[in-house]
Parts: C-alpha cells; sequence; structure tokens
C-alpha cells in the first residue's frame, strides 16, 4: 500500500520514503463568470491584494476586458490565494 501522511515537522527514518508535496498549480481565469464564480468563495468577496504590497483592491468591475493571464501574476485574493483557478 502507497499512503502518503503529511508531516508538519521533519524526523527521518530508516526505509522511509519521502517526498516534498507539490505545490497547487493555478491557472489564470478564462472570463469574466468564472472570475465571478470563484470571487464568492474567496472572503472578503471582491477584495484583492498586489503581490508584495500590503494595500488591499476593492473589485467594483469584472467583465470580459481584464487580462486573467496578468492578474494572475499580480494578484491573489485577499485570503492569500492566487487571483486564478486552482488546478487539480
Amino acid at each position: 500500500m502507497n499512503d502518503w501522511t503529511e508531516i508538519k515537522e521533519i524526523g527521518y527514518w530508516d526505509n522511509i520514503e519521502y517526498r516534498i508535496k507539490p505545490e497547487p498549480k493555478y491557472r489564470p481565469f478564462k472570463d469574466a463568470e468564472e472570475c465571478w464564480n470563484e470571487m464568492q468563495k474567496h472572503q472578503p468577496i471582491g477584495y484583492t491584494k498586489l503581490i508584495g504590497e500590503i494595500e488591499y483592491s476593492f473589485i467594483t468591475d469584472v467583465d470580459d476586458s481584464i487580462n486573467y493571464s496578468d492578474a494572475i501574476k499580480e494578484y491573489t485574493f485577499a485570503d492569500g490565494t492566487p487571483f486564478g483557478i486552482r488546478e487539480e
């Protein structure tokens, strides 16, 4: 059986295989509807943060004129997750 166990503190035992848990991958939103649906899952809704800054911005308009490919590189949701869709 190949069950994985997530450990928070590193400890090493003989005859045990270890791996680094991969980081989740995110992609840009495909359109305004997908952006709006994902925004509703993040609280407080409508707030984003420019990566590397401490100020938050409130999104007042979601439409297809937004360059979502650039936005995912520059912003996170207020809760710190990337401004995009998580891919499984």
